[in-house]
């Protein structure tokens, strides 16, 4: 027991465990030492605990003698594992507080052949007082310090605690510098036992679901007093911790486990989250696998993939899905040309028939959602294909050899998903954990570490700060709506630009520096920037764009070869919505697969500039994969551009479109703005020939009866028997009926409404289009889904539910009084509860007697609404927010308020993956109801995190939240939603909100100037890295405005409806003009194509139907 040359304290226990091999022998030995006089020496060692002690060790040093210390990255060290426990564990540990302090020690620095030491020490204060605390410390100081790696659970927090002491009591204690933090890749600390007892067969008998566990259960509900006179059941707790917390790292750290039965456990070993990534990585540490054998021949693939697709391929799907797999390959493919169904059967040739393993594989995609329906189609299709394999064969050798793979093992995923994966799972103890947080996580760190702290430590006041800002931004936001939210929004972007395009801090102040801004404005941007990026590496946290510029640095280090040796073959799915850091990741990867990459897109259908996306790099990805990488494309783009989906009718409608604006189409150039000599999108030539209905324009004098009309249609052809029009025009006359396709009722997945926002208020506060609609269609027993429709803190249930939970956390609203924020985020999240206590004066819990106002009452006092039961220590918010939300049905049976809820719930989940706040047992908990200082700052924690991110507009919904459309409901989307979906049934608004020729939204119909995230680009245009072509920011706003309504108009299947509203303006309403707007056919040089005065365009207008 002489860890330290101090003397022992007095009132202190101590109880060791010395565990050895000698000549294969195991010996045990056991020591104790107490001053404290309701213990004897003899009375430290429970012969239960001693045993369950041993057993552990036992293990341990029989796992080290049977471990090739070589490969291992512990041998020659000293490990030391703490663990550090408190009477009331979270509120005295804060201020400083440790009861019980476990270490455990194993030391390989002089390793022996054949001998193995390990040693288990456990320090008792048994006064429990905060003075003794640190003698604790001062106990195993030698040990602790002199380690080479330290094990903890839950670094942040138990670091914080004795960082608290040794601050206080002014002790001279250094940490090692290579700490390794279990609570990574487990989410508490039975999660940990689970997976090491699967992993060893070892069986925790002081389990917490054991009957041993008696120890704890008798620990709840007694006096200080009694515990006071116990080392148990918290010390039985803290020696079991540190001796697994060891065995799990050495069980980790092993670079080959060569027990087949390990995969499943080792497998078991990280978070619920880990995905395919983690498994391929694992089994490559399990044997260098080699490639399978053909299993079948090109031509006899093709004849059994026809069969599964029920349809033959064109002459490009053909090329696309049999190209080789080591050559770069570039698809370019327009609307409803088969894309995923090429790209599936592409994967499964790789396999089939070039003998790739499913681990060899790496596909991407934009969207969680799109990642889960590729990869569950690649297993559909793909055990469909073995099926007919096995038939056509009926070889014993070939049915061996299709069971050594697991479809299931295809990389697939979103790339920063796949990055964090990665990242987060590298358990090697030379690497620093890192924590991807979310976006909305990301502002509100922003806005409170970069933004606000460097207001404050600049000596600036918030309207000082918003004049100087506004030199920066209204120069190219424009002054109009400059508020602060935006101002926070419109840095934090130019943030995320500046790191997609991979320019350094110092670049872009030299840059701003040539402009002609002032220089203490300069210095307080760039110190906005340093201080949110400081803050998030001091904290190991990532945003996204800094997740994938890590990933992209640890790529070309030795340490990632493990995962990127045994990738073959990439593909990249909506490559034209890639931006400049993305793709250093996508050629990284392709160099090291000597060229192994497939790029699947459009650049019609390039949607996201606004996130960063740069469209030129998949219209020049052959040149720029051969200048970077030296890997020419040795054959043209493959062009998937036969569209299956809509009618020709709608196919030359769109075609029509794209070609009025020769800067954009450009006939004789090839396309300025369109990948060269790319083709129009063709009908097929075997397509159905049957009369197609026309396009529509419906236009109205103003929205209400423009939602009328709208409304009317809907409802007669889903809910009556159709609707029939006579159509006059172009000199001829006919009818045409319109009529649901399915024989059910109040089915209304067939149909859609597109606009650019699906917004139901404007930024004014008026309603809209899709707000007057939702009313119209509800008149007629139709509900409508868009949850997108309000920001959810404008959601009147929203509101009440949010207001519920600051009554209960905050009675007397003096929290939210003493916020470090401003004014109008203040009066906001008071009229939350002002709502709230409307609302709670008079409702009823259904089906029991207790009134709202009861339970918050009882929630305020901090008491149980049942006498028997005491309030507990610790509560978690998401069971507040779920007991409050019952109050409010409309949460559990609304899908769009399914959504608001869960999104909420989504958010407290994040925050809590960070706060200091967490448990092992619950996610994010106010601490103890007895504490109020300590009740207080998790509650102002809380508030900053939660409610000051909400009222500020940060949270948005998350569209792979959307798993599926309500079929009972009408949809409303923006066109960006409306991506890879379709509908027989298109209506589009394209004017519903220009009544006058405004300029405030003329970059919605035919910009003027630069706005909105166009502004990013004029800042940056100098100093990207990402290609340009010579078109002006103003070229790319017209660009984009043509790409958004040829993806909405190429949605549709079957009826196209454009959808507005006749201008009020005179010069132009008494012409019979409209506003120019590149939706109904203006080009660029304001001329308009499809003019009413020529009778040249290709719809058929209101006025020209008759019922």
């Amino acid at each position: 027991m002489n860890d330290s040359t101090h003397l022992f304290p007095a009132d202190f226990v101590a109880r060791d465990l010395q565990v050895s091999i000698r000549n294969n022998k195991i010996c045990i030995k056991k020591n104790g030492k107490s001053t404290y006089s309701e213990y004897t020496e003899k009375d430290l060692w429970d012969e239960e605990i001693l045993n369950d002690t041993y057993e552990v060790c036992k293990k341990i040093i029989t796992h080290i003698t049977n471990t090739s210390l070589d490969e291992t990255s512990y041998n020659n060290k000293k490990i030391v594992s703490l663990d550090i426990r408190a009477t009331t564990w979270g509120p005295k540990a804060r201020e400083g507080f440790v009861s019980v302090l476990g270490i455990c020690i194993l030391d390989l620095k002089t390793n022996k052949k054949g001998i193995v030491d390990l040693e288990v020490k456990q320090f008792f204060n048994m006064n429990r007082k905060k003075e003794d605390a640190p003698k604790l410390l001062e106990l195993t100081r030698n040990s602790i310090e002199d380690a080479d790696i330290l094990l903890i659970f839950n670094k942040g927090s138990t670091i914080q605690i004795l960082k608290r002491i040794i601050e206080d009591n002014d002790l001279n204690f250094e940490f090692p510098k290579n700490i390794v933090d279990l609570n990574r890749p487990f989410i508490n600390i039975e999660e940990l036992e689970e997976n090491l007892n699967e992993i060893t067969g070892f069986q925790r008998v002081h389990s917490f679901n054991s009957d041993y566990g008696k120890y704890y259960k008798s620990f709840k509900g007694r006096t200080s007093r009694e515990i006071d006179k116990e080392i148990d059941p918290i010390g039985i707790t803290n020696i079991i911790n540190v001796l697994e917390f060891l065995f799990i790292f050495l069980i980790m750290d092993k670079p080959k486990i060569k027990k087949q039965p390990l995969v499943r456990t080792i497998k078991k070993l990280v978070t619920e989250e880990v995905s395919e990534i983690f498994d391929n990585i694992i089994e490559m540490y399990l044997s260098k696998t080699q490639p399978l054998p053909s299993l079948i021949e090109e031509e006899r693939f093709m004849e059994f993939v026809e069969i599964i697709n029920k349809n033959p391929f064109n002459s490009n799907q053909r090329d696309a899905i049999l190209s080789p797999y080591n050559k770069p390959c570039y698809i370019v493919a327009g609307p409803g040309s088969g894309k995923t169904t090429v790209l599936v059967f592409r994967i499964l040739k790789f396999i089939f028939v070039d003998g790739l393993l499913p681990e060899n594989i790496l596909a991407t995609t934009f969207t969680k959602k799109a990642a889960r329906e590729l990869k569950g189609r690649i297993i559909d299709k793909g055990y469909q294909l073995v099926e007919l394999i096995k038939r056509w064969k009926g070889d014993d050798s070939y049915q061996k050899i299709l069971k050594k793979f697991d479809l299931n093992r295809i990389i697939v995923g979103t790339l920063d998903g796949i990055c964090e994966e990665i990242l987060v799972h590298d358990f090697r103890p030379t690497v620093v954990q890192l924590n991807p947080i979310d976006e909305v996580v990301a502002k509100g760190i922003f806005r409170r570490k970069g933004l606000e702290e460097t207001i404050k430590a600049e000596g600036y006041d918030r309207s000082e700060i918003m004049e100087r800002m506004r030199e920066f931004a209204t120069e190219f936001e424009g002054a109009w709506g400059m508020n602060y939210r935006k101002l926070i929004e419109f840095l934090k972007n130019i943030h995320d630009r500046l790191v997609q395009e991979q320019i350094s801090l110092k670049t872009f102040e030299e840059h701003l520096s040539k402009q002609s801004y002032n220089e203490e404005l300069i210095d307080i941007v760039i110190k906005i920037y340093r201080n949110y990026k400081t803050y998030l590496e001091i904290n190991g946290l990532l945003d996204f764009g800094l997740l994938e510029e890590k990933f992209l640095q640890n790529l070309n280090e030795p340490t990632y070869d493990i995962f990127v040796s045994q990738l073959k073959a990439i593909l990249v799915d909506e490559y034209q919505d890639t931006n400049y850091l993305q793709e250093r990741i996508y050629f990284s990867l392709a160099k090291k697969t000597n060229g192994a990459i497939t790029v699947v897109g459009d650049d019609d259908q390039s949607l996201y500039r606004f996130r960063g996306a740069i469209v030129n790099l998949i219209k020049y990805f052959p040149t720029r994969i051969k200048d970077e990488l030296d890997f020419a494309i040795e054959s043209e783009p493959i062009y998937l551009n036969i569209n299956y989906r809509s009618t020709r009718t709608i196919i030359d409608f769109y075609n029509a479109f794209l070609q009025l604006d020769d800067s954009y189409y450009n006939r004789t150039a090839g396309g300025a703005a369109r990948i060269e000599g790319k083709p129009l999108v063709a009908f097929p030539g075997n397509g159905d020939e049957t009369e197609d209905l026309p396009i529509i324009l419906l236009l109205k004098d103003d929205v209400i009866d423009l939602a009328v009309a709208i409304g009317d249609i809907i409802n007669d052809i889903f809910n009556g028997s159709g609707i029939t029009f006579t159509v006059n025009g172009s000199g001829d006359s006919r009818k045409i009926t319109i009529q649901r396709g399915r024989e059910e009722k109040n089915i209304y997945i067939d149909a859609v409404l597109l606009a650019s926002s699906p917004r139901e208020n404007s930024s004014s506060g008026n309603p809209t289009l899709m707000n007057y609609l939702r009313a119209e269609l509800e008149n007629h027993g139709i509900k409508v889904f868009n949850p997108r429709g309000f920001e959810i803190q404008e959601i009147f249930e929203v509101r009440i539910l949010l207001g519920l939970i600051l009554l209960c956390l905050d009675p007397s609203d003096k929290i939210r009084e003493n916020l470090g924020t401003y004014d109008e985020v203040r009066a906001l999240i008071r009229s939350w509860r002002l709502s709230a206590i409307q609302f709670a004066s008079d409702n009823i819990e259904k089906g029991t007697e207790s009134k709202l106002d009861d339970f918050i009452k009882h929630w305020q006092k901090r008491e149980s609404t049942k006498k028997t039961q005491k309030w507990p220590q610790s509560v978690p918010i998401l069971e507040l927010l779920y007991k409050l939300s019952t109050w409010l049905p409309i949460f559990h049976n609304d899908p769009e308020y399914i959504l608001y809820l869960e999104s909420i719930v989504s958010l407290i989940d994040k925050i809590a993956e960070f706060s200091p706040w967490r448990s092992e047992f619950t996610r994010f908990i106010i601490k103890d109801g007895n504490r109020i200082d300590i009740e207080e700052a998790c509650i102002k924690d809380f508030y900053y995190n939660f409610f000051i991110s909400i009222a500020n507009g940060d949270l948005e919904l998350n569209e792979d939240l959307i798993e599926n459309i309500p079929e009972d409901r009408f949809n409303i989307m923006s066109i960006h939603q409306s991506k890879g979906l379709e509908f027989p049934l298109v209506f589009v608004d394209v004017c519903s909100s220009f009544k006058i020729n405004s300029s405030g939204q003329r970059f919605k119909r035919f910009p003027d100037k630069i706005s909105g995230s166009y502004a990013y680009e004029e800042i940056l245009s100098e100093i990207q890295n990402s290609p340009i072509d010579g078109r002006t920011i103003l070229d790319h706003m017209f660009d984009d405005l043509v790409r958004q309504n040829f993806v909405a108009y190429s949605r549709t299947q079957s009826l196209l409806i454009l959808v507005g509203i006749n201008p009020t303006t005179k010069s132009f309403r008494n012409k019979g003009l409209f506003l120019p707007n590149v939706a109904l056919g203006f080009s660029r040089d304001s001329y308009h194509h499809w003019n009413r005065k020529d009778g040249n365009y290709p719809w058929y207008e209101n006025n020209d139907l008759e019922e």
